[in-house]
């Protein structure tokens, strides 16, 4: 009976120590599991923090186009607005052209009055001239 015993005890035993091994064997696995899982971790955090700045950044980057598509609209509509005031003093130029030609054309006519009515003037003059040499040398 104690040989029996001692050899169920002993078969016992060595399942144990094979369960122990197994057991240990997994836990090793486990820890190579967990050694990864925590890598994994670090590099989703830093790739994470990287997403992050890059959307900070996408987001300035952003906001100074918005910027500067509202100065280009400004100036887009200052150019447009010279380019319309350029527009009507074009058309008012030959206006203006057409007006200092008449008043040219009017400023002749008066002029050639003026030398017309010098030259009568003149010829009266020389008229009452001649008369009074006559006059007075009769």
């Amino acid at each position: 009976m104690v040989r029996r015993v001692c050899r169920m005890v002993r078969r016992v035993c060595r399942m144990m120590r094979r369960v122990c091994r197994m057991v240990r064997r997994l836990c090793c696995m486990v820890r190579r599991v967990c050694r990864m899982v925590c890598r994994v971790c670090r590099i989703v955090r830093r790739v994470c923090c990287m997403v992050r700045r890059l959307c900070r950044m996408a987001r300035r980057v952003c906001h100074m186009v918005r910027r500067v598509c509202r100065m280009v609209r400004r100036v887009c509509r200052m150019v447009i607005c010279l380019l319309r005031m350029v527009r009507r003093l074009c058309r008012m130029v030959p206006r203006v052209c057409r007006m200092v030609r008449r008043v040219c054309r009017i400023v002749r006519r008066v002029c050639c009055m003026v030398r017309r009515v010098c030259r009568m003037v003149r010829r009266v003059d020389g008229h009452e001239a001649t008369m009074l040499r006559h006059s007075t040398s009769h």
